[in-house]
């Protein structure tokens, strides 16, 4: 019997350097494999996935930012995935760690697994609560995604 090749997957890089938070999705950089193209449509912010099914995701995200000044609070980073018109959040929900002066750092891999209807978009989105104003924000990456099953 012949055996069928899984060639949706990929693995976007993810950077994003900016002054102040938004609610905006993570931009993207390289795109480190797309075995897909026809089915895997890469934006400069977003993915369409045309083949609807159970994805599995690995996300790792660095993110680190400076303050003026240090808060009272650490800094909350919180992440989540926009499939169309859903928000699946939080795929990371952390606090952010002092390293020195007033910059901040976040590090975090996770890896999980969502239902994605045909044609839908998918982004990063991200939410940094916090008291103070950021002079520089970071945020760097991979994004992996592969239909275990339709």
């Amino acid at each position: 019997a012949a055996t069928s090749a899984n060639t949706n997957r990929f693995m976007q890089g993810l950077l994003e350097v900016a002054a102040g938070t938004g609610s905006s999705p993570v931009g993207f950089s390289t795109t480190a494999y797309n075995l897909n193209p026809a089915e895997i449509i890469i934006g400069a912010n977003a993915i369409q996935l045309v083949r609807g099914g159970l994805y599995r995701f690995t996300l790792s995200l660095n993110v680190e930012f400076l303050l003026a000044a240090v808060p009272a609070s650490l800094p909350l980073l919180t992440v989540s995935l926009n499939a169309g018109s859903s928000t699946f959040r939080p795929v990371i929900k952390q606090p952010m760690i002092l390293r020195g002066g007033s910059t901040y750092h976040a590090y975090s891999v996770t890896e999980f697994e969502i239902y994605i209807p045909d044609n839908t978009t998918i982004s990063i989105g991200k939410s940094l609560s916090f008291a103070g104003s950021p002079t520089s924000i970071t945020f760097d990456g991979i994004l992996a995604g592969h239909l275990v099953a339709e």
